[in-house]
């Protein structure tokens, strides 16, 4: 098979079933990766040969099926956190205008320890510098002279380069697509489009980061190169430096003290990661929840995450493909781990799905008796991560397929590493 042959099945992979809920647990060392490759090459050598019948709704399921492991097995593991252990043992903050102030407590869980409470009111948010420039006919040959030009661009204290050409036939489109590739791959800070309006076409490039450092007053300026190797005339052409938007700072208050950043993202006190998402008029109290809240709100994180991952595998409707065999696998897991929390306010329904008796949750957390419902959901988190890599590794299990022989016990053929995840195994790559 030809390069681009495999270029092209690999590019339809992405832009079919690439994931945009793209989470910590998708970031692999290479020896997490190398240890993927080894549990699929055993599982070959181990696995007898099966018939696949070119059924590609199957082979879109299977894929589906694998998409929905990854994402339960990514929220079970953002939950964990950097250094915890327990997904349901850290306390929870909360915000009286979530709206405008999300808050994410991050500090101490040891229970003695009292974080600080404050209060905040936002009245700028930090945002990026933004220039689109001139709308051009884009199927228009462009006004400017074959050969090469060049311009600069400062971001921060930094100045840098470019130079390109300019061909006979080129459309006003081609080389506004040049230009943004040109610095798009220089990987300097900025992020470049183009945005249209009918027929007509404009580069929209915007500062990768908000706000302004103390002493600058834009986060990119581009200009003209002075050079007697290049012709001027494209940065106004194409309106390089149209500034549409200018880079702010967030402007906002703690406890009545007026404090301001370059994003709006920031810690306060190391115990809270805050996020600015409105203005707001009046002073927003954030705090962690009490331990009742608090523990209700992790359970509800995971059990809505096992959840969805139940009712997207559920609505599988494809006769190849054996969903009820997977559900009750789960089913089995849940029952095992969760069986006996029914009186605690957990219980399965017939569907594999966890329902959550909030009262009695409540009274559990109120009475000092959490670990008696916290113990079983770590157990069966870890439970879960495991199940969900077993997916990830081989979802072709749950398609029909027969068995063409077994292989020979005695053997010791080189296995084929990938053959088991024909439709997935080299997906892992993309989570890189």
């Amino acid at each position: 098979m030809s390069k681009l042959i495999l270029d092209s099945a690999y590019n339809n992979f992405l832009s079919t079933y690439m994931s945009t809920d793209v989470t910590k647990a998708d970031t692999h060392k290479k020896s997490e990766l190398k240890n993927v490759r080894q549990n699929i090459a055993k599982l070959n050598k181990e696995s007898p040969l099966y018939l696949l019948t070119n059924d590609t709704n199957a082979q879109a399921e299977a894929v589906g099926v694998k998409e929905y492991a990854r994402k339960l097995q990514g929220h079970i593991i953002n939950m964990k956190g950097e250094t915890e252990t327990s997904p349901l043992s850290r306390k929870s903050a909360f915000t009286s205008d979530p709206d405008s102030v999300e808050a994410n407590y991050i500090g101490s869980n040891d229970p003695d320890y009292e974080p600080t409470s404050f209060e905040i009111s936002v009245s700028q948010l930090a945002d990026r510098q933004i220039n689109v420039g001139s709308y051009l006919n884009s199927d228009s040959k462009v006004s400017l002279p074959e050969g090469t030009y060049s311009f600069d661009i400062r971001t921060g204290n930094q100045d840098y380069e470019f130079q390109y050409s300019i061909n006979k036939n080129d459309s006003n489109l081609e080389l506004q697509n040049k230009i943004a590739r040109l610095i798009n791959k220089a990987n300097i800070g900025l992020v470049v489009g183009i945005s249209e309006d009918a027929n007509k076409t404009a580069i929209e490039i915007q500062s990768a980061q908000t706000g302004l450092p103390m002493g600058q007053n834009q986060q990119f300026d581009i200009s003209e190169v002075d050079s007697s190797n290049s012709n001027k005339g494209t940065v106004n052409y194409l309106g390089l430096n149209n500034i549409t938007q200018n880079a702010t700072n967030a402007h906002f208050t703690l406890n009545g003290t007026e404090r301001v950043s370059i994003a709006n993202h920031f810690t306060v006190s190391n115990e809270y990661e805050i996020l600015l998402k409105n203005i707001s008029d009046n002073q927003i109290q954030v705090g962690v929840k009490t331990d009742g809240e608090s523990l209700s709100d992790r359970i509800h994180a995971l059990t809505d995450s096992y959840n969805d991952f139940i009712t997207n595998a559920s609505a599988i409707d494809d006769s190849t493909f054996n969903s009820k065999r997977l559900i009750s696998e789960i089913r089995a897991l849940a029952l095992h781990d969760l069986g006996a929390l029914e009186a605690k306010g957990l219980s399965i329904d017939e569907k594999a799905r966890i329902i959550i008796d909030n009262d009695k949750v409540s009274q559990l957390a109120s009475e000092g008796r959490s670990d008696e419902i916290i113990d079983p959901l770590n157990k069966f988190s870890d439970t879960l991560i495991d199940k969900t890599k077993s997916i990830s590794i081989d979802p072709m299990k749950y398609v029909d397929r027969p068995v063409v022989n077994y292989k020979n016990p005695d053997s010791n053929d080189t296995p084929s590493p990938y053959i088991t995840s024909e439709y997935s195994g080299m997906m892992f790559n993309y989570y890189c």
